[in-house]
């Protein structure tokens, strides 16, 4: 894996297991400062766990995909595909993660050859929504700090099992995005309703637009997307505040363009999303 960007802090690998399917550490971070940096997984497949809570806002963009005001939150489990370089930005704080890179071939012709990576896949993998995995990344983790009678053994059969559950996860996923959807005319209208200024539309405005009901409309969304409407709604219109930051408007003039109620109540919203205030998120960057 190659890192580029800006210094990441202080990392210091607890253990290490290396096989022939996977090479896995456990690492301990200490931020001191915001990070910025762009991770290349090569041909590798890498799965990267936070053991505790995150205690800063993350965010990641696929660097040569999305645009450069395109990044979405990060859960704490996250899958960087093959081939597919990610830029990650993050806040102070520290954290116990567990990084495994497969070396897999079928897993990794599966993630790179087998599936067409859309953006509802790619937002999916910023945030991969399967327990089955994180609770093995779990157990990984555990016999990994204190290795037991034939560990090597467990370890090896535990990364088997995780690359088989990743692949099924990701595979289900596909199956139910192309079994339901939207039409694409509806959600170029959705797209450009969001876009407008103003108060964020509802989800019966949305529906109203598509002319479907708001289960109908939610459903099919989230087929299409991989997000729910409300979430989707609610990102945008953060990267918008973000944008307008970026280039100078004031916090007043940010709040009030996106139709909220009020700075405070804009305020509130940013920081819950991406964990600063706007003006520190405005002097960080």
């Amino acid at each position: 894996m190659q890192v580029t960007g800006a210094d990441v802090g202080h990392v210091r690998q607890e253990a290490a297991f290396h096989s022939r399917h996977a090479q896995v550490s456990l690492m301990r971070s200490e931020l001191g400062h915001p990070i910025d940096v762009v991770l290349d997984p090569g041909h590798a497949c890498s799965l990267d766990f936070c053991l505790t809570e995150r205690e800063s806002f993350t965010e990641l963009r696929f660097s040569e995909i999305w645009h450069g005001g395109h990044f979405e939150p990060a859960g704490r489990l996250i899958m960087r595909p093959p081939g597919q370089p990610v830029q990650i930005r993050s806040g102070r704080g520290s954290q116990r993660a567990i990084s495994c890179q497969f070396m897999m071939e079928d897993l990794v012709r599966f993630f790179e050859t087998d599936i067409k990576w859309t953006d509802p896949l790619r937002s999916a993998s910023v945030d991969v929504a399967s327990r089955t995995v994180k609770v093995l990344l779990h157990r990984l983790a555990a016999e990994m700090a204190r290795p037991g009678l034939d560990s090597k053994m467990l370890c090896d059969a535990l990364i088997v099992q995780i690359a088989i559950e990743l692949r099924r996860h990701f595979h289900d996923m596909v199956h139910r995005l192309n079994a339901v959807g939207m039409a694409a005319w509806r959600l170029d209208l959705i797209e450009k309703r969001v876009k407008q200024d103003g108060p964020l539309p509802s989800l019966a405005d949305l529906a109203d637009l598509c002319g479907l009901s708001v289960r109908q409309m939610s459903r099919g969304f989230l087929a299409a997307r991989g997000v729910p409407p409300g979430r989707y709604v609610f990102q945008q219109k953060v990267e918008q505040a973000k944008e307008r930051l970026a280039c100078g408007e004031a916090v007043k003039s940010v709040a009030y363009g996106l139709g909220f109620s009020s700075p405070s109540s804009f305020c509130s919203a940013f920081r819950q999303a991406t964990g600063l205030a706007p003006g520190a998120w405005k002097c960080e960057r």
